[in-house]
């Protein structure tokens, strides 16, 4: 899968765990003429996918710099939250509040032409804190779950911070009722 030099925007909707979802993913190809738009799809995104190639190093090497992207501009735009795909901002919001990111090693069907270890992939995860997998977006082998594994994660949060809100006796459940979920994702390749 070869997109260096485009960007990649799909739209999909999926049921996960009984409930449906809009899936919006950017795929950037980790070109730096496409900054703009990568930092529209941070401030607008809910989770992310960090995506560099087993096959190649300096995409690898290049996945701090765009952790510390997301970082830098989540915490810049924290000043106007709100929950997936809804103008709602929770009363606690915590601006500190990590947004789910997962590592992704692909390429995973080139065993081969490995460059960068699983092990080296754990490592920089955790240095990251965030979780990490290998895929093959060849044989489409943990493409899916990768997704459906930050939804959940969102999922958890937005259930977290309803049920702290209605406790707290600052909303009513109707009012929660008409929130819908919508997922945006930033899924970023390493060139």
């Amino acid at each position: 899968m070869s997109l260096q030099g485009s960007v990649e925007s799909n739209r999909l909707q999926r049921v996960i765990d009984g409930q449906s979802c809009v899936l919006e993913i950017l795929h950037t190809a980790g070109q730096e003429e496409y900054d703009a738009l990568r930092e529209q799809c941070i401030r607008d995104g809910d989770g992310f996918v960090l995506v560099y190639s087993i096959t190649n190093r300096s995409s690898f090497t290049c996945i701090t710099r765009y952790y510390d992207q997301i970082q830098r501009v989540k915490k810049s735009s924290a000043s106007s939250p709100s929950l997936p795909g809804s103008s709602f901002t929770p009363r606690y919001y915590d601006p500190t509040k990590k947004h789910p990111i997962m590592l992704i090693g692909d390429d995973s069907d080139l065993v081969s032409e490995r460059k960068v270890t699983t092990n080296e992939g754990y490592a920089m995860a955790r240095e990251l804190d965030c979780d990490f997998a290998e895929v093959s977006t060849n044989d489409w082998i943990n493409v899916e779950k990768v997704f459906y594994d930050v939804v959940r994660k969102l999922r958890r949060e937005w259930v977290m911070t309803v049920s702290r809100e209605l406790r707290n006796g600052h909303y009513s459940p109707k009012q929660y009722g008409r929130l819908g979920f919508r997922y945006r994702f930033h899924k970023r390749q390493s060139s």
